[in-house]
């Protein structure tokens, strides 16, 4: 299991164990995902605080001259969405990613993982 960083705001602790909880009971979880898990739970942590930020001051805002813009939180969330979304699907944690994994525990599967493996990239 890997440690949170020790210089993790409370939103990105929250975050990371949010995503903590979802991960173990899949058995995906491994010290090497750190670097990954990381990222996820600053990137969970920046929509969220874009998220709030809209929330309070809306998504648009009126100039001087009169105009409405969009607020800078608006592409700072999205961003921070995009990045969310494509690590929890690096996770195994949407629909259509989940489908996708399988998690082998029988050292008989894993090795009959791995031959699959080789005989496939034997054919290429």
């Amino acid at each position: 299991m890997p440690e949170a960083p020790r210089w993790f705001s409370e939103l990105e602790l929250s975050g990371w164990e949010t995503m903590v909880a979802a991960l173990q009971p899949m058995g995906v979880l491994t010290v090497s995902d750190g670097p990954a898990l990381t990222q996820l739970a600053h990137a969970w942590a920046e929509w969220r605080q874009a998220e709030a930020t809209v929330h309070v001051e809306g998504a648009y805002f009126e100039t001087p001259d009169g105009s409405l813009r969009k607020h800078p939180a608006v592409g700072v969330a999205a961003n921070a969405w995009r990045r969310v979304a494509s690590m929890l699907a690096e996770f195994g944690l949407t629909p259509s990613s989940r489908a996708r994994i399988v998690v082998a525990t029988d050292p008989a599967q894993l090795t009959q993982t791995f031959d699959a493996f080789k005989a496939r990239r034997q054919r290429s």
